[in-house]
């Protein structure tokens, strides 16, 4: 549970990372920090028909919508590039963040927008592992096998037993299909249409010139984030 908590919205929401080579609709790639939303926002449907294409999703349109324009924070999101790479179910972290940013897709290679979802590959890289299970062995083993791995999946500071949780992986195997974090733990695909809703957690790169100016990262005192000239 490390302290990567910041203030954003008047929210608690938390730090992925710093991502490197983060492109904007520029065509400028630079580091930028990426969040996530500690608190679900909706359970739905992926989307309306049967297509895992992000850039025509149900869930895409209502985050960029309705959900944007009610955020108070707007001028530190910053309009990325996300990759949208098919994966293969029986995949591990490494092959999972490597097949996110490759050629094979089910449609569009990447969309430009500021409101998304987290890749399977930033639940598997939040683990710390334990003990014989360590870091380096949980990322090496498959996603879907992270069920009977309980030091990689109950290490993961994304984990939850509560909810199952969409990703933006979709799958490779299937373009009806998506890739979701269940409530045991493992990464899967289910149908993008209605008979499958799941939890929605947003998530956004922030600006380059974005920095912390204050907090210490815990839930009680959050980093507090301003834009820097």
């Amino acid at each position: 549970n490390p302290n990567n908590y910041v203030s954003f919205n008047n929210e608690l929401w938390r730090i992925i990372g710093v991502m490197n080579n983060i492109e904007d609709g520029n065509g400028v790639k630079e580091s930028r920090l990426k969040l996530i939303k500690t608190a679900v926002f909706i359970s739905k449907a992926w989307n309306a028909v049967k297509n895992n294409d992000w850039t025509n999703s149900s869930i895409k349109s209502e985050l960029n919508g309705t959900y944007l324009q009610n955020l108070k924070d707007t001028d530190l999101i910053d309009n990325v590039k996300w990759k949208l790479g098919t994966s293969h179910h029986n995949t591990n972290v490494f092959e999972k963040y490597i097949e996110e940013r490759g050629e094979n897709v089910c449609g569009s290679k990447e969309w430009l927008g500021k409101i998304s979802l987290i890749y399977a590959s930033d639940y598997g890289y939040a683990t710390s592992g334990i003990d014989t299970s360590t870091r380096e062995a949980c990322l090496k083993t498959l996603m879907p096998k992270w069920n009977n791995e309980e030091n990689c999946k109950n290490n993961s500071w994304i984990s939850n037993t509560t909810y199952h949780q969409w990703l933006l992986t979709p799958a490779n195997e299937d373009c009806t299909m998506a890739s979701h974090l269940t409530t045991f733990g493992y990464v899967s695909h289910n149908p993008v249409t209605a008979k499958s809703e799941h939890a929605i957690s947003p998530a956004l790169y922030l600006k380059p010139d974005v920095k912390i100016i204050s907090g210490v990262g815990s839930p009680t005192d959050p980093f507090l984030l301003d834009l820097t000239t």
